[in-house]
C-alpha cells in the first residue's frame, strides 16, 4: 500500500452510480468521476486519491494484489473471487433479488 496515495477501485455498471454518490457524501473528490465512461483512471493529486474504474469481478483481485487499497463491490463478488480480502463495512446498497423460475407445468406435478 502506498502511504502517500489512496487508490480506490470502483465498479462499472449498476453499482457505479451508488459508489460515486457514496464517495461524494464521504467528502472525497468526485467531480468529473464517471463509472460509465471510457476513461478508467481518475486522479485527484490535491487529495492524493486515485480511482480505478473496472469490472466488479476484477475488484477483489485488484485489492488482493495491491493494485487498489480499497474497493467497492458486492458481497457475492467477494465470496466468488476466493481472494484474501476483508470486508470493512456493508454499504447498504446494491441489493439484488434472487428469483427461482420454473415453467408452470412443472408446478402441477
Amino acid at each position: 500500500m502506498n502511504l502517500e496515495k489512496l487508490t480506490i477501485a470502483l465498479p462499472k455498471g449498476k453499482l457505479g452510480a451508488d459508489a460515486v454518490d457514496l464517495i461524494r457524501r464521504a467528502g472525497l473528490p468526485w467531480e468529473g468521476l464517471q463509472t460509465d465512461a471510457r476513461k478508467l483512471i481518475f486522479e485527484y493529486p490535491e487529495a492524493a486519491i486515485t480511482y480505478i474504474i473496472c469490472r466488479p469481478t476484477d475488484i477483489p483481485t485488484y485489492v488482493d494484489y495491491g493494485a487498489a487499497d480499497l474497493g467497492i463491490v458486492g458481497k457475492d463478488t467477494i465470496e466468488e473471487a476466493n481472494v484474501n480480502v476483508f470486508e470493512l463495512v456493508d454499504l447498504k446498497f446494491g441489493y439484488c433479488k434472487f428469483v427461482v423460475a420454473v415453467p408452470a407445468s412443472r408446478l402441477e406435478r
